[in-house]
């Protein structure tokens, strides 16, 4: 009987089960010797990616945003009221204002958008630039080769 395979691929859950364990092992074993264990996912996967699948490869678009939804949600559930400082306050809201302002100044003086309109599409924006606006420009330009 032939085999379903041809030999040389594993099948993709397989390949993904073996990267996650891979860079859980490591990261352990740079825990115990002090040493952060991001930096040590980061290198396992960095190793792993020279004899990866090229079904992995081309999915790792979707991983990385997936990896990237959940380090914001990790980030989100970690703070705690207690360890919130007058200054940390200043330091996180002063950055998300600024940029507030930015978006509403431009659409406002370079896209004739109202006052109102400008402030709604900066609130909007900002915080959605790094989660969703950047893949999505960055899939655009892609997409549309040769528009900015």
């Amino acid at each position: 009987m032939a085999s379903e395979h041809d030999g040389g691929d594993y099948p993709i859950h397989l390949g993904l089960a073996y990267l996650f364990l891979i860079g859980y092992t490591v990261r352990t074993l740079f825990l115990r010797v002090r040493l952060p264990g991001s930096v040590g996912v980061i290198l396992s996967g960095f190793a792993f990616s020279f004899f990866m699948q090229d079904d992995i490869l081309q999915g790792r678009d979707h991983l990385q945003s997936l990896a990237f939804f959940l380090v914001l949600l990790t980030a989100g559930t970690e703070i705690s009221l207690a360890d919130l400082k007058c200054y940390i306050v200043v330091f996180a809201t002063l950055p998300a204002a600024l940029e507030t302002l930015g978006i509403a100044a431009y659409a406002h003086y370079k896209m004739h958008f109202t006052v109102v309109e400008a402030l709604v599409l900066g609130t909007t924006l900002f915080p959605l630039g790094d989660g969703l606006v950047i893949p999505k420009m960055s899939e655009f330009r892609h997409d549309f080769p040769g528009h900015p």
